[in-house]
């Protein structure tokens, strides 16, 4: 009896280490996909452009900038179905990779930019992605046979960082700074997405009413001031050149201490991410903020200044120092990328009792 039980459990244990899932994390700029196990890690990822762009008026290179609506009409048509090109890929390779190492894949999480109905598979309108109303879960799910889940990229990220933690933190506020600025909210163990299913869209806070379009439409939001593609139009406003093999924090910094205008740029960027940051821990009061994205984590490889103004520039303006006298906890992600694969899976086999 013992031995037919222990073979049942041993037999099951083998069937679940052979199980695998697709997690896609779909960026303002590139993609980056990994095959994920039973026991949640990554065995396989690759990254590829989410799409070339276009010149400087591109939604990848330029986001913030107006476009006239027959530009963004034509802009939206041409890098829309590129995105979606590539994702097919991407997918398709971590697939036939899982399939000829012997695993079962089970579903495909995609995090992608916001807003998305998570309940309706659908992307709505970000300002990042030229997709508007796409139902990319049911796309997916005709072409691949597979349960697909989507999720908001940055609710997965904060999921991921989350449980990789293994946190007991009550309140965890994550904020990623790429392309767009994004955020997201992990309450009591869960995401908390709203009313509306839009919540944490920490980006389109409003840091300078009259400051430059965002590509939501309105002006001065957090994500027109201080995200990658706010520093690539600041460069270009100023007459600076950014080579393309060349981050642009990276080139930023590494300009800074002979070009007064790169030097300025980057204070810039410090004061809005500080404020913007300090904003949303003065309003949520979290016991964590984790600061993610590419624009993190080129300043941290580089040894930007940015990083440091921007950490002080926070504690300075919370709340609590001046009426707990206490700082915020704040660390550094080190999950890059790997958080929203592995948070979206996560989300997903949640989502479906596995």
């Amino acid at each position: 009896m013992y031995a037919s039980a222990h073979s049942r459990k041993l037999s099951e244990q083998i069937r679940m280490a052979k199980e695998a899932w697709i997690g896609i994390d779909l960026g303002g700029s590139k993609i980056a996909a990994g095959v994920v196990d039973a026991a949640g890690r990554i065995i396989r990822s690759e990254k590829r452009p989410t799409f070339k762009t276009q010149g400087f008026l591109s939604n990848a290179s330029l986001p913030c900038a107006p476009l006239d609506p027959s530009e963004r009409i034509r802009s939206e048509k041409i890098d829309g179905d590129r995105v979606l090109e590539n994702l097919y890929k991407s997918i398709r390779s971590h697939l036939a990779w899982a399939r000829e190492h012997g695993y079962e894949v089970k579903g495909i999480s995609i995090a992608s930019p916001g807003p998305v109905d998570v309940e309706e598979g659908i992307v709505l309108n970000p300002p990042n992605i030229p997709f508007r109303d796409l139902p990319l879960r049911s796309l997916c799910e005709r072409e691949f046979a597979l349960p697909v889940r989507l999720e908001k990229d940055t609710n997965a990220a904060a999921y991921g960082e989350y449980i990789s933690r293994d946190s007991k933190a009550e309140s965890f506020l994550y904020v990623a700074v790429g392309t767009g600025i994004g955020g997201g909210l992990i309450l009591h163990g869960e995401v908390y997405r709203g009313a509306g299913g839009i919540a944490m869209e920490i980006g389109h806070l409003v840091l300078d009413p009259t400051g430059p379009q965002c590509g939501c439409g309105a002006r001065g939001c957090f994500e027109a001031l201080a995200s990658g593609s706010a520093m690539k139009r600041a460069a270009f406003e100023t007459g600076l050149t950014l080579p393309e093999d060349e981050g642009v924090v990276e080139h930023l910094t590494n300009m800074a201490h002979l070009e007064p205008k790169a030097k300025e740029i980057l204070e810039k960027v410090a004061l809005y991410l500080a404020a913007g940051v300090a904003s949303a821990v003065n309003l949520l009061d979290p016991d964590l903020v984790v600061l993610a994205g590419g624009v993190i984590g080129a300043a941290v490889k580089v040894g930007s200044p940015l990083l440091n103004s921007v950490i002080d520039g926070i504690g300075e303006r919370t709340f609590r120092r001046t009426a707990l006298r206490q700082d915020v906890s704040l660390v550094i992600s080190t999950l890059g990328d790997r958080a929203a694969i592995m948070g979206g899976v996560a989300l997903m086999k949640r989502a479906l009792a596995f």
